[in-house]
């Protein structure tokens, strides 16, 4: 018989792993332009979410939030077209961490925390640049 374990997305802790490809931290490489050069997009996006706040995570993408919504019930942060597609696409009326009864109008912007993760986004971005591990052209886009 096949079992297979499901840990709920409230259980889930945001994947801190580097890309199969690396065998170290590129960050902490005695040659940056070689990490660079070992690096794609998604690379240096993991890389910049791996250092992230927990607090920024959406529980349900783990993925570092951009327009985080707050529930104003259980102060639960959520990505927002995330939560919304949740309610309204997928028939949901429940938030997904609690299973209590959960209504749009229950949602605020947390523009407080947007700001914070914009700027932890621009800090990261700068210090990568520095280490140069970001070219000065590139950008994450979290502007």
């Amino acid at each position: 018989m096949l079992t297979t374990t499901i840990t709920p997305l409230h259980q889930q802790t945001p994947s801190k792993q580097v890309s199969p490809g690396f065998k170290s931290n590129p960050r902490r490489t005695r040659n940056p332009k070689t990490a660079l050069a070992a690096m794609d997009e998604d690379d240096k996006d993991e890389i910049l979410s791996s250092s992230a706040p927990s607090h920024f995570y959406c529980p349900l993408t783990l993925q570092v939030m951009e327009n985080p919504v707050r529930n104003k019930k259980t102060g639960h942060h959520f990505e927002k077209g995330i939560i919304l597609e949740w309610l309204f696409v997928h028939g949901n009326a429940t938030c997904p961490l609690t299973r209590k009864a959960l209504h749009p109008s229950d949602l605020e912007d947390d523009e407080v925390l947007q700001v914070e993760i914009a700027q932890w986004k621009e800090m990261e971005e700068m210090e990568m640049r520095l280490a140069g591990i970001l070219s000065p052209e590139s950008s994450w886009g979290c502007y």
